[in-house]
């Protein structure tokens, strides 16, 4: 093809067609020049189409995660709902029983004392693709924003299943463990915890020591009780959120 041209113009110059030399020249120039950006558009369009495979790719796995994440957070919720149920009950026994030094209380109030579960959510597609800036590919503004949101949500939540663990451990657990071993407790406490439909009976019951302290440390339990059951609720509502866009967005 270029050899074509050569000769054409070649042959225009020996014939003193300059005129026309030119107005080839121009129109060879503008060839080329289409070819370039026909050339442009045919890469453009396979870099799109590229992306395109790849954020569905990146929406499959988000997908896959999102639905483990679904039904870890399920089990804590009504996990702490169960808790919350037995703290209340803890402390209206400790608020009856005010002068008695030693009071018996059921294991299942000892466990929502002490049990102090953590939610760790599958994060290894949302991590993949904020490190390598894949997350752009994403074309749903929406779910980058709620991807981003949800990232922050379980930092905050996971800073106070710290606080929860610290009185669980260091506060409640000893002053539970003054008059009875907790070893029966620990033991169940996460059988309790994943039971969903409230089979699993705890009948046994513990000795403890009666203080304004243990009441204390009980009431602070159930604020953080609440506190987080708050937030894995609202964790789950964008959980569910971020899953209906993506159903969506897959092809």
């Amino acid at each position: 093809m270029i050899k074509f041209f050569r000769t054409i113009r070649r042959s225009l110059i020996m014939n003193n067609q300059t005129g026309k030399y030119f107005k080839y020249a121009i129109g060879e120039i503008i060839l080329v020049v289409i070819g370039i950006l026909i050339a442009l558009q045919i890469n453009n369009w396979s870099k799109v189409s590229n992306s395109r495979i790849l954020e569905q790719s990146i929406l499959n796995n988000l997908k896959e995660d999102f639905n483990k994440n679904q039904q870890e957070i399920e089990v804590l919720i009504l996990a702490n709902i169960k808790y919350e149920r037995n703290l209340k009950k803890f402390i209206e026994i400790l608020k009856s029983s005010p002068e008695k030094k030693i009071i018996e209380i059921a294991d299942t109030l000892a466990m929502a004392a002490i049990a102090a579960p953590t939610y760790i959510p599958t994060t290894s597609t949302i991590d993949v693709i904020i490190s390598t800036g894949n997350i752009d590919l994403i074309q749903n503004e929406e779910l980058k924003t709620l991807i981003s949101r949800f990232k922050r949500e379980i930092a905050d939540l996971s800073e106070d299943e710290i606080d929860v663990r610290v009185i669980a451990n260091n506060q409640l657990a000893p002053l539970l463990g003054e008059e009875d071993d907790l070893i029966n407790e620990y033991e169940n406490t996460y059988a309790y915890t994943i039971d969903r439909e409230n089979k699993i009976k705890i009948n046994s019951s513990s000795k403890i020591n009666n203080s304004n302290l243990l009441s204390t440390y009980i009431a602070l339990r159930l604020y953080y009780n609440k506190m987080i059951l708050a937030q894995l609720k609202g964790i789950n509502e964008m959980q569910k959120n971020i899953l209906n866009i993506i159903n969506k967005e897959i092809k």
